[in-house]
């Protein structure tokens, strides 16, 4: 933006933002994060709960004929699956990168496909993760899904298989991306050449090399799902 300032803030980073809440604050500015545009204060970072709290505290705020994420009588496996999403992919794959011995990656490895083995087959039989409508378990997964095969695939070393590998996997995270509340956010750009193979290099001296693929248009390439489930 404009004099690199957010142009409703008027900050240049978000960590202007977390000082703004506790002048003191020496830690990472993580995201997400809810900042009050009033005072211009983070309030809520917290990933764990936060899909769930805006979806129960500004229910009033939310699109017509938008889908409930968090509806009354699957929460309890909403959050359950949120659970198991979490500890077995998002933070796993991570993980696998952080360890220092090969047992341990190795164990993070195999959890990583063994659940994907079980998403795959469980979208072998609905559309989405809950059932015929996107819910809050398909907002967290996306994310990492998106960065499967540029990032964490490549550099993480969790190599057996690509999302592509994997037809009804792929089919799904097409499937999001080509709704525009996942696709329209979704920047394969700038994960290639900022943050994953760029900033988050970890020894000064290696080389700030950008891979040129995988091939991004794939994700535009028609999907089944509506008509295989028939919605």
């Amino acid at each position: 933006d404009k004099d690199e300032k957010d142009p409703v803030l008027g900050i240049h980073s978000l960590g202007e933002a977390y000082r703004k809440g506790d002048p003191n604050y020496d830690a990472r500015s993580t995201v997400p994060a809810i900042v009050d545009v009033t005072t211009g204060a983070v309030v809520n970072n917290d990933y764990h709960a936060l899909t769930t709290e805006l979806a129960l505290g500004f229910k009033d705020f939310i699109s017509p004929g938008a889908p409930d994420i968090y509806p009354e009588e699957l929460r309890a496996d909403i959050d359950a699956l949120n659970v198991i999403i979490y500890a077995d992919f998002n933070l796993a794959v991570n993980l696998a990168a952080l360890v220092t011995n090969q047992k341990d990656y190795e164990y993070y490895y195999d959890r990583i496909f063994a659940r994907l083995d079980w998403l795959e087959e469980r979208l072998s039989k609905q559309r989405y993760l809950m059932g015929d409508t996107i819910t809050d378990p398909d907002i967290r997964i996306f994310p990492t899904l998106a960065r499967f095969d540029l990032v964490f695939y490549q550099k993480y070393l969790v190599n057996k298989k690509r999302l592509v590998d994997y037809p009804n996997l792929w089919n799904y995270a097409k499937d999001l991306y080509s709704n525009p509340s996942f696709g329209g956010t979704t920047d394969f750009d700038s994960m290639r050449k900022r943050f994953y193979y760029v900033d988050h290099t970890p020894f000064e001296d290696l080389p700030r090399l950008v891979p040129k693929g995988p091939d991004d248009s794939i994700w535009l390439e028609p999907n089944d799902r509506a008509e295989k489930f028939g919605k």
